[in-house]
Parts: C-alpha cells; structure tokens; sequence
C-alpha cells in the first residue's frame, strides 16, 4: 500500500462525485481510495467500482451498502469500525482487511485478529469531524502505540503535510485523511502531491 491513504467524504449521492474524485488522485499520484459513502445507492456504488480500474487499492468501509459483498465481487479491501469484531469477519473474507483503532491495545488486538492494517486516530483534531470531542493523541503518543506492530499503522485525524511529515519522522507507515484532500478550499490535487513528497 501506498503511504498515503485517502477516505472519500461520505457525502456522495452519485458514481461521478466519486470517479471525479479518483481521477484527480490519479494526477496527483495517489493509487488508492478508501471509499466511506453510508448514503451512496447501491447501482452508483457498484458503477464506480466496475469504473475505476485504474486505481491499484480501493478499499470499502463496512457503513457502505453491501461493502462484503461487493468487496468479494469486485476485489477490494473491506475496512471495519472499531466495535466490529475482526476475527469473525477475517474467518470468511480473505481480502485486504483494515480496521480503525484508538489505543494500543486495539492496534495489538487487530494485528492478532489477522488485519492487514489499522488506523490509528485521532492524532490531532480532525478537520473533517469538528465536533468529535476524544482529546487527540498527539504524534507522540500515537508513535508509542504503533511502535513494534507489526502491520502498516496509518495515523488519522488532523492530518495535513506538515504534519504527514512529523507522522512519518516519528514512524508511521503512513497517513489517511479526509479532509486535508477534500476539504473546503482545499485543491485536491496539489493537497495530494504535498502528501504524497511529505511521505517519501
């Protein structure tokens, strides 16, 4: 995987707000796209898959219609909540398996569970979530955590270059965000170069 692991905003009624949104990651250099859509129908959700094929990794988070299913069908990943329990779901899927998590001991947890990568938030203040209200963990704190699992730690939460790179000094695999790519004003493409470069 990519270091630099972007989550769709969650607000898509439609396949093309999606593919626009893949197409600007290619140019930018990005390959890969974890797709958080709850609302999203299930024909424009199985349109983009069948769609972006340039894409190397597309992941589904399980808030999407059908994501197992789809997952199977179409060869993404699958990433769960924090409350969902990975081992069940790492019995009968056999794809790329993610899974959010909050301390150390859920990342331990989901190394053992048999997860391929976790993520690890809030490290700072989300941008995209202005009124969750968990204190962050800090770069720190996180890079504690992370330390010695021993599967890809993404950190999450609040993350922009400059932070990217204080994130990879301290030791993070890599970084997903919201809305440092998609935020208002934010130009996704040059956002996503500036991460891709703190990164490297």
């Amino acid at each position: 995987m990519q270091r630099v692991l972007p989550i769709s905003t969650g607000g898509s009624v439609d396949a093309e707000d999606l593919l626009e949104a893949a197409e600007a990651l290619l140019l930018a250099g990005v390959r890969q796209l974890l797709v958080r859509e709850p609302i999203l129908p299930t024909g424009a959700l199985q349109v983009f898959l069948s769609e972006a094929v340039e894409l190397d990794v597309l992941v589904l988070h399980e808030c999407c219609k059908n994501a197992e299913d789809f997952a199977r069908l179409y060869g993404c990943g699958l990433h769960l909540s924090s409350t969902t329990p990975i081992r069940e779901v790492r019995e009968r899927f056999d794809g790329l398996l993610g899974v959010s998590t909050h301390s150390r001991a859920a990342l331990l947890h989901a190394e053992a569970a048999g997860a391929d990568y976790a993520f690890l938030s809030p490290v700072y203040s989300p941008h995209s979530k202005p009124e969750d209200t968990r204190p962050p963990l800090g770069v720190d704190a996180a890079a504690k955590a992370a330390k010695g699992v021993s599967i890809p730690v993404f950190f999450l939460g609040g993350i922009n270059a400059g932070r990217a790179r204080m994130c990879r000094q301290a030791g993070a695999y890599g970084v997903a965000m919201i809305g440092a790519i998609w935020g208002r004003d934010v130009k996704t493409i040059p956002a996503a170069t500036a991460l891709l470069e703190a990164m490297n």
